[in-house]
């Protein structure tokens, strides 16, 4: 290491508390697979608001909008269309990206905490070619159960249902 800090020639630094991107990559596609063979197993009942069967609804993207560890469902939909899904800038966050790629969604960092506001205008831009999109409302920071604005922020700027 050098007195700069920086690591020296032929040295690699490693990163703290991060896997390195093979472990990472080899651990997104178990978790996904893990989470593939456990949603085949649920019995999934989708009861659509009847405003979304109104003629010219299924043309619109929706906006689907669940609390942090209510996201099972949401993997265990099929869904109509691609589907963009909001991911934190955080460590955790990076698996969970790989594993939700992994599991066809279109993934898209940024939080109400870090990034929240390039993340939402990725999301907005999404919505208007066709995707549609999922946010937990409650944000990582919490409170718990409690919706934060952005996802009524993209709905209305798309508008989407």
């Amino acid at each position: 290491m050098s007195r700069e800090g920086r690591p020296a020639a032929g040295e690699e630094r490693s990163r703290r508390g991060r896997l390195p991107r093979a472990a990472g990559a080899a651990l997104a596609a178990l978790a996904a697979l893990a989470a593939h063979l456990w949603i085949r197993s649920l019995r999934l009942t989708v009861a659509l608001d009847p405003a979304l069967a109104e003629e010219g609804a299924g043309a619109r993207p929706w906006v689907l909008a669940f609390f942090h560890g209510c996201a099972w469902p949401l993997l265990a939909w099929t869904p109509r269309r691609p589907t963009a899904v909001m991911v934190s800038l955080s460590a955790d966050g990076s698996l969970l990206a790989r594993v939700l790629g992994r599991l066809g969604l279109t993934v898209v960092r940024g939080s109400s905490s870090r990034g929240g506001a390039r993340g939402l205008r990725a999301i907005v831009r999404l919505l208007e070619r066709g995707h549609d999109a999922a946010f937990a409302v409650d944000g990582p920071r919490g409170p718990r159960g409690t919706a934060k604005p952005g996802v009524l922020a993209a709905g209305r700027a798309a508008r989407a249902l």
